[in-house]
């Protein structure tokens, strides 16, 4: 058994996915469609044999990602980029136009500077959770944002939300759509709802 692997809990007809093991006492993370996390002994799951399988490589246009992560970091009320890490993104990017620029050079929100430097510019970025409704947040790391976290949340966006990973390559997604992506991304299961 490993990560990612399809399971079914003892005594449950619901299906799991292997988020990750606890191998020095035998024990498994594993998480449902709906993102319930639970864990259990090795013995009380037993795999679910899927026949031949086919694999396959889907492409997202980069500009589509970093949409993506741009709704999600500018609007969403769970996250946010410490203040100090998008001053230093931004010094990454030319100077912007003077106000009342009227060419043809594109300006970018602080949010396209990030999601741009994590990937494109291979920039580690920290995401850490809001303080929209707590009035003394940790501040702590809850993860990051980077080229191999998202291309992960795609494939267990493909795995448990084919729905939303259709819409999304349609370009017909919203900002739900985008948020269930970079939560998978960050923590391999829907923390925030």
């Amino acid at each position: 058994m490993k990560k990612g692997d399809r399971v079914k809990y003892s005594g449950d007809d619901k299906e799991y996915i292997v988020v990750s093991p606890d191998v020095a006492f035998k024990w498994w993370f594993i998480v449902d469609k709906d993102g319930t996390s639970v864990k259990v002994p090795e013995s009380e799951l037993t795999g679910i044999s899927e026949g031949p399988s086919i694999n396959f490589k889907i492409e997202v246009d980069m500009g589509t990602v970093c949409d993506l992560i741009v709704t999600v970091i500018e609007d969403s009320t769970w996250c946010e980029i410490p203040q100090e890490v998008v001053a230093q993104i931004k010094t990454m990017f030319p100077k912007e136009p003077e106000v009342g620029f009227t060419g043809a050079q594109q300006v970018l929100s602080w949010g396209e500077k990030v999601a741009k430097a994590a990937m494109e510019k291979g920039v580690n970025v920290p995401v850490i959770e809001s303080d929209e409704f707590d009035e003394t947040p940790s501040k702590e790391v809850i993860g990051y944002i980077r080229p191999d976290t998202i291309k992960r949340g795609f494939s267990l966006l493909a795995k448990w939300y084919p729905e939303t990973l259709s819409r999304i390559l349609t370009e017909d997604w919203d900002i739900d759509d985008a948020d269930i992506l970079i939560q998978l991304s960050l923590f391999g299961e829907i923390v925030y709802s």
